[in-house]
């Protein structure tokens, strides 16, 4: 963790005050809802692929550094490419991986020594943008205005947490010795050629005490306006 807080003073260069966190927006009555049709409407409005730029705050121990990243998902492929600019557009790492394994394309110096800091950065990529549906297996908890779908998992328990009226997901949770680890939501979205877009996500690692709030900056929706 003290390595990756490094790579954020180094990659920010900038710091201060984060916006706030987005304000969550699960007030949807789903009481006339399947929550089976729900989970099923949402993965038929997923995209396979993601291209964008986002901004990207950091904030430990109450200090906050912001950053420009640039990311290219393929879920069907469970790969990804991101590419992390400081404020002033200089180039500090770009990495690309899949399910298992994560490649370092480049890193600038004194980052290139530290190979922790790219499967730190890699494990939260897979968290924040894979795995958004439940395992067949998983058995729904239905509330007023959620649906809430827990598995366990051989490090521990997760939970993916559905809500509004287009039944989007809206949380990940997981927990480690019954105690939760890390989580991410998931904000403001948008339907764009017949998909779903996040506007923003917040990844919260409990562990580690930092948090990563992403903001959308641009799209590219190839293959989803084809």
């Amino acid at each position: 963790m003290k390595l990756l807080f490094a790579l954020l003073l180094l990659a920010a260069g900038l710091a201060g005050c984060a916006e706030m966190p987005f304000k969550k927006d699960d007030s949807i009555s789903l009481s006339g809802i399947d929550s089976t049709q729900l989970l099923v409407r949402f993965k038929r409005s997923l995209p396979e692929t993601v291209s964008s730029l986002n901004s990207v705050v950091f904030d430990y121990a109450g200090i906050n550094f912001l950053g420009l990243g640039f990311v290219e998902i393929d879920r069907s492929k469970s790969s990804f490419r991101v590419i992390c600019l400081n404020p002033m557009g200089v180039k500090l790492f770009d990495l690309s991986g899949d399910k298992y394994s994560t490649t370092t394309n480049f890193a600038i110096e004194p980052i290139a020594k530290y190979g922790e800091i790219g499967v730190a950065v890699a494990a939260d990529i897979r968290r924040i943008y894979f795995d958004l549906l439940p395992p067949s297996n998983a058995e729904p908890r239905k509330s007023e205005y959620r649906v809430i779908y827990g598995s366990s998992t051989p490090d521990g328990y997760q939970e993916h947490i559905y809500a509004g009226v287009d039944g989007d997901l809206i949380e990940k949770r997981f927990y480690k010795d019954q105690f939760i680890s890390w989580q991410v939501t998931y904000h403001d979205y948008r339907s764009i050629g017949g998909k779903r877009y996040p506007q923003g996500m917040v990844l919260t690692n409990y562990s580690d005490a930092y948090q990563l709030v992403i903001r959308e900056k641009e799209h590219e929706f190839e293959k989803d306006q084809e």
